[in-house]
């Protein structure tokens, strides 16, 4: 009796524990589609009997049959993420890593959902090229169980597929499909650089479900169904056109479907700012115009607020660049005088006087220009402390000028010797 006990008790260490085991999963793990058809896929983690704190995997699938249009975190049961999800159609890779800080327990969880267009008949594959799921024990305990694909059989269309895809035949024609903005492309006639689109449509109060969905079709119809509604959704997409589409259902049934164009354009030049500064003896004044060019719709000007004491906007470049020329053009002018005086010393001797008292004068107004403009800067210390580069400006000006004009009397005294 003893003997047996001690083999119970060993068997019970021994074996694995299987309440820490947690899965990732594809769904739909199988199915039948045409050439043509979007199929999104979930990557779902199950792990009921501990609650998990991160998850991470890297998909691959058949890309000569397969293309991986986007990643999306929407719904996810994750809620940090160190990296955004990515995809790349040459490495046929999806790759995601996501946090949940407080940590998840269940069966199911969304983590983020993959969608792939069928190009090419065959039987296409989704994998895990690797995955791994760690407990929330606060050690980050690898509870890994299991990682499951999927597997797709793609035919070939019987008919040629439309240019624009017909809406669905259960729309009614009295229910009016939802109103669909966007906070990232708002304009529809406008390219935008970012390939990061958020969309967004207000609900109606009895609406039990939505359908969405995006293509190239400005007739095309969505196909993946959110119970219970969503109203907003972001999307990852590639440059061109794109239409996304949101149909509202009801008791009515599907009511019209609402389209919205997203244009994409990463190739646009960027907005070139365009500083212009201008001065006068009695006050300071600077305006920057914000040339935004639209690659379809003409250009857009914006005027900025101009520059009025006391709200000081310091251009540091223009100053800088100011007492850069300064100093060149002064240097330039002792270098002239002496070339000039040992080729001509008669010449140059008597208009010696005449041509130091020219630059001297001409130096005073420009050390007196630049000097106001240190005067304008520091008199913003009775508002409000100066900005490191603020300071660092005022002291390289005053240096500048302190050089420049030790280096021309300098050059005349060695003239005049």
């Amino acid at each position: 009796m003893r003997r047996a006990l001690g083999v119970a008790l060993f068997i019970l260490v021994a074996l694995p524990s299987t309440s820490l085991a947690a899965s990732l999963s594809l769904s739909p793990s199988n199915g039948s589609y045409k050439v043509g058809d979007t199929i999104a896929v979930k990557v779902l983690v199950s792990s009921q009997a501990e609650p998990i704190n991160a998850v991470s995997g890297t998909l691959t699938f058949t890309s000569s049959l397969l293309t991986i249009e986007s990643i999306l975190k929407t719904g996810s049961v994750l809620n940090f993420w160190p990296a955004e999800p990515s995809t790349s159609q040459s490495g046929a890779t999806a790759v995601f890593e996501g946090v949940s800080l407080t940590g998840y327990q269940g069966a199911s969880g969304v983590i983020v959902t993959t969608t792939f267009r069928a190009t090419k008949a065959g039987v296409a594959t989704i994998s895990f090229k690797n995955g791994q799921v760690l407990a929330n024990d606060g050690n980050g305990t690898d509870i890994t169980s299991g990682l499951s694909g999927a597997t797709f059989t793609i035919n070939e269309r019987t008919a040629p597929q439309p240019s624009t895809p017909p809406a669905p035949a259960e729309t009614p024609t009295d229910v009016q499909g939802p109103t669909i903005t966007s906070s990232t492309h708002p304009n529809q006639n406008v390219s935008y650089r970012s390939r990061e689109v958020v969309v967004s449509w207000q609900n109606r109060a009895d609406t039990t479900a939505v359908r969405i969905g995006y293509d190239k079709f400005p007739s095309g119809r969505p196909t993946v169904i959110y119970e219970p509604p969503i109203s907003t959704k972001s999307l990852t997409l590639k440059d061109g056109v794109w239409y996304f589409h949101a149909q509202e259902r009801t008791a009515s049934g599907w009511g019209a479907i609402t389209t919205f164009k997203i244009r994409i354009d990463q190739t646009a030049p960027p907005r070139v700012e365009v500083p212009l500064v201008t001065a006068t003896t009695t006050a300071t004044t600077s305006a920057s115009t914000s040339i935004a060019p639209s690659t379809t719709s003409g250009e857009i000007l914006e005027t900025k607020e101009p520059w009025i004491t006391p709200d000081w906007k310091i251009n540091h470049l223009s100053l800088l660049a100011f007492a850069l020329a300064l100093a060149l053009a002064l240097a330039c002018a002792a270098w002239y005088i002496s070339h000039r005086f040992h080729t001509y010393r008669g010449h140059v001797l008597k208009g010696l006087g005449r041509a130091h008292g020219t630059v001297h004068a001409q130096f005073e107004e420009l050390k007196q220009v630049v000097t106001e403009e240190v005067n304008s800067i520091e008199e913003v210390k009775t508002r409000r402390a100066l900005t490191l580069e603020e300071q660092k400006l005022i002291n390289r000006l005053k240096r500048m000028l302190d050089r420049t004009e030790k280096t021309i009397e300098d050059e005349i005294d060695s003239i005049v010797k």
